[in-house]
């Protein structure tokens, strides 16, 4: 599923006046309806600090609701989610192993916002936007292609795990596929980096 940017989710339930603030905000600081400005900030978040700051009868509407954030911008069950990435990144262990894994997943969660956008708008406004973003969306392709292998190099790898009684040849052939999976995160993000320069 495309993620899309916080300002842009939001319960039916919230007002009308938070939803609007959330968007006028990511649009003034670079972002739009599909794309994260700087100043990105979901709506229920908006309301339960208002309310909060609000007093008693604020926290007890709070608490009567679920005020947390229901992102909808995970990738495949097999993915890491990424509203999970600072966290993981700041307590991993292995930088060197996930850093480009993290950055990879970061790439193609902006990547996507630009790849939707350019599908989503017309006239005068798409051929600006794809000027403006043409280094990234011919990336497009690729980001296809290495998600096709990824998925292809993990189901590889959950069989091994479930198959492989050897622990010595299982450990070999995973790590095989982790650095083929390395590889892959490598030229991505060594192609959206040049790409956004």
């Amino acid at each position: 599923m495309t993620p899309t940017p916080d300002s842009s989710k939001s319960k039916r339930s919230t007002e009308k006046i938070y939803t609007d603030l959330a968007q006028a905000l990511n649009d003034v600081s670079g972002g739009s309806l599909y794309r994260t400005g700087s100043v990105d900030i979901s709506p229920d978040s908006m309301k339960y600090f208002v309310e909060y700051l609000s007093g008693g009868l604020g926290r007890f509407i709070s608490r009567s609701m679920d005020v947390s954030q229901k992102l909808d911008n995970e990738v495949t069950a097999d993915d890491v989610p990424l509203r999970n990435y600072p966290i993981f990144r700041y307590f991993n262990s292995d930088p060197n192993g996930y850093n480009d894994q993290m950055e990879y997943y970061e790439n193609i969660k902006d990547a996507q916002q630009i790849f939707l956008e350019n599908k989503e708008i017309s006239g005068r406004e798409k051929v600006l936007f794809a000027k403006q973003n043409a280094p990234v969306i011919k990336l497009e392709t690729q980001y296809k292609s290495v998600q096709k292998e990824l998925r292809a190099l993990r189901k590889q790898k959950k069989l091994i795990e479930k198959n492989q009684t050897d622990p010595v040849r299982a450990y070999e052939l995973i790590t095989q596929i982790e650095e083929k999976m390395q590889l892959l995160f490598d030229q991505f993000n060594k192609n959206y980096r040049a790409a956004t320069k």
